[in-house]
């Protein structure tokens, strides 16, 4: 994945493209995936410089995608921000090394801000296209 590469993690298709269509349109590098497997194999092969990572998910939850993150040394530095209705994560976000946590429902301004704060600007000002895997 490219320098500033966003991967985002949403079983909600609705959320998921919400998240990948606005920071495309901001002019980040965006994969995006439904499930804890395929983002594991995803950030093995080729990591992004940012994960955004929905917790309640079926068959893989994101806590166990985070530990399994954390628990591999090429996946364990990149930053991990939490996408939740649960609105009492701060002490646990930290607990798993996520970076930060993003409530559900989110302000796009929020969204980006919060990118924008651990990957900085993004490269590009054209729109990209974002890849849906």
């Amino acid at each position: 994945m490219t320098l500033r590469t966003i991967l985002v993690v949403d079983d909600d298709p609705d959320i998921r493209e919400l998240i990948a269509q606005t920071l495309s349109d901001e002019g980040y590098a965006v994969v995006a995936c439904g499930d804890g497997r395929t983002a594991l194999s995803l950030t093995s092969s080729n990591p992004p410089s940012l994960i955004l990572l929905d917790l309640m998910m079926p068959t893989m939850s994101g806590w166990q995608i985070i530990k399994n993150l954390k628990a591999a040394s090429r996946s364990a530095i990149i930053p991990v921000v939490l996408v939740s209705a649960s609105r009492d994560l701060n002490y646990t976000t930290e607990e798993l090394g996520a970076s930060a946590y993003l409530p559900k429902p989110f302000d796009l301004d929020d969204l980006i801000n919060i990118v924008m704060k651990h990957v900085g600007k993004p490269e590009y000002r054209e729109p990209l296209n974002h890849k849906e895997l």
